[in-house]
């Protein structure tokens, strides 16, 4: 993404971050609840993490570059159906919890909240693309 420029790879960055984090978190906190013990699972978290090596190696290959768009696309749209298919049963099997007369609004404020992140997120990559592309699409 930072051979697009400086907004794809920060905003790349960014996204990479806010995912890898909790979810490294929370593999953690599933292992240990398991009963492995600390060193060798950091030890085992550590060598899985360097296969991001063979993805750099993977990333410079000459058939990679030609196809760049593509996988940044791709990328994204695998970031985004990620979080979307943890985060959105999450959040309405708890606002199906509530009862009462405000569970109704609760759950399509949600809603609407989703959405209108969903397209505001697509206008930001779209604005992103315009800007790797001179403005020209």
């Amino acid at each position: 993404a930072w051979t697009l420029g400086p907004e794809a790879g920060f905003a790349t960055t960014v996204a990479v971050a806010v995912h890898e984090l909790p979810q490294e978190l929370g593999d953690f906190a599933v292992l240990r609840r398991a009963g492995f013990s600390t060193g060798p699972l950091l030890l085992a978290n550590f060598l899985a993490s360097l296969t991001c090596f063979g993805g750099v190696a993977l990333a410079g290959a000459p058939f990679v570059a030609s196809r760049e768009n593509e996988l940044v696309a791709f990328t994204a749209g695998s970031f985004l159906a990620l979080a979307l298919h943890s985060l959105a049963p999450q959040a309405l099997a708890t606002l199906e919890g509530f009862e009462g007369k405000g569970a109704k609004a609760a759950h399509a404020a949600w809603m609407v909240c989703l959405v209108a992140f969903i397209v505001k997120f697509l206008l930001f990559v779209g604005e992103l693309e315009e800007s790797a592309h001179g403005g020209e699409l």
